[in-house]
């Protein structure tokens, strides 16, 4: 008999922490307007490293941490660290 997984792949948080999720509509806002297939494309798209949602009835919800960390590591032109540009400027 299968051992119970649920749960088990989720992130810690801590009790006090105040936790947001979006869904793909907000997300898509969030990224500019984009379509839903663009969406799906950055998903499919293992070299982008786009986080992935939790599902829960058909839905997809996003993390917002999880997006902001992901934002933070392209770097403000989108192409790689952020500290890498930081250190290009010093």
């Amino acid at each position: 008999m299968p051992a119970h997984t649920i749960g088990r792949d989720l992130p810690r948080i801590s009790k006090d922490a105040t936790v947001t999720y979006l869904n793909a509509a907000q997300v898509r806002t969030r990224y500019g307007g984009m379509s839903d297939m663009a969406l799906w494309r950055w998903l499919q798209d293992q070299t982008l490293g786009f986080p992935k949602p939790l599902v829960i009835n058909n839905r997809r919800f996003w993390l917002a941490a999880a997006l902001t960390d992901w934002e933070r590591k392209r770097g403000p032109d989108g192409s790689g660290p952020a500290a890498a540009d930081e250190a290009e400027i010093a």
